[in-house]
């Protein structure tokens, strides 16, 4: 959303590219009738505004319907129409492209073959109403680099994991653990009650829990200490595709190194490419990462559907670089799996 000479579209194209998502010019739904008259100077009227606003909503609800995402642009200038495009539609996220009214009125007056005026830009003014904070909208200041205002608008959207939906989550070592779904609200008590170190056992598994376990907590005895990546990986495939979701998975998958099961763990990721599953791969500290090092380089599949990159500290990392790194080849898989007819 924002007034005309914002970058509405410019944006919205280049963040669609980006992550793999459709895009609609929601000038393209307006009738002819609302382009002439703005066209001639004249502002439109809320009784020509409403059935455009209607149909820009019907957009997203076939989006909804046949489960993808999409950008769409609408300049949305009052709070009113915001709520009706948001109203029973929980998906939607706002983005606010804001900036210098010098630096948007000059794009306007060098902008050429667009329908609106330069001369529209002081009513657009005068009827915004910025976004209200209990709108949650993403800002963008206009006046960056376009590669720059998307790179914080993915952030952005990577970082709002909905403290309602559940993350599925896995442990493993020499076997691996189904742990208790992630919520973000609980990750401060998840994370010491549910990270934690495989063990070993003289006298093979054991065949009942240890006492005093936490609930949900899982014996670290069954899980061992010998890294097995391609047991986990088949056992989150499996997961995939008993329980099929509308949008494509990315799976992030951590690893403090000693990857040795190099033959079967790419047989594993060989047989996922077909898949709707990017598998994002972190390796935590300097160590031997083996098959996941080289994926990127492994011919023969269809798509490049495996990431990786090592830090040495994670901690020392900026959660918007961190952002970045771990969706730095996403937006690519979804350009090339839906091409390759992997994803619908």
């Amino acid at each position: 959303m924002g007034v005309s000479g914002s970058g509405k579209t410019t944006i919205a194209k280049a963040l669609a590219d980006r992550l793999g998502w459709a895009f609609e010019e929601g000038d393209d739904l307006h009738p002819g009738s609302d382009i002439a008259k703005m066209h001639s100077g004249h502002p439109l009227d809320d009784r020509e505004r409403w059935p455009w606003l209607e149909k820009v909503a019907a957009w997203i609800d076939g989006w909804r319907q046949a489960g993808k995402s999409g950008v769409i642009t609408c300049s949305a200038l009052k709070r009113r129409y915001r709520d009706f495009l948001a109203r029973g539609r929980p998906e939607v996220c706002l983005l606010y492209l804001h900036g210098d009214i010098e630096l948007i009125a000059a794009r306007l007056a060098a902008r050429k073959g667009h329908f609106m005026p330069a001369s529209l830009l002081d009513s657009q003014l005068a009827a915004l109403e910025e976004p209200d904070p209990d709108e949650h909208p993403i800002y963008a200041d206009v006046g960056r680099p376009v590669e720059d205002i998307i790179a914080e608008i993915v952030r952005d959207l990577a970082s709002r994991l909905s403290e309602d939906g559940p993350m599925p989550a896995w442990t493993f070592a020499t076997h691996p653990a189904r742990l208790p779904d992630l919520y973000a609200a609980e990750l401060p008590e998840w994370i010491p009650r549910h990270v934690r170190v495989g063990e070993l056992t003289l006298f093979g598994r054991p065949k009942r829990p240890r006492p005093g376990m936490l609930p949900g907590q899982v014996d670290m005895r069954f899980v061992g200490i010998q890294n097995e990546e391609q047991k986990v990986i088949a056992e989150v495939r499996a997961f995939v595709r008993a329980y099929p979701a509308a949008e494509p998975t990315l799976v992030l998958f951590f690893s403090d190194g000693g990857v040795y099961r190099n033959a079967a763990i790419e047989q594993e990721l060989r047989a996922a490419v077909e898949e709707p599953v990017f598998w994002q791969f972190v390796g935590l500290g300097r160590a031997d990462y083996g098959v996941l090092e080289r994926f990127d380089t492994l011919p023969g599949r269809r798509v490049d559907n495996v990431g990786f990159f090592a830090v040495d500290d994670i901690d020392a990392i900026s959660d918007p670089e961190l952002y970045d790194r771990l969706l730095s080849e996403f937006p690519s898989w979804l350009t090339a799996a839906r091409q390759a007819g992997i994803l619908h």
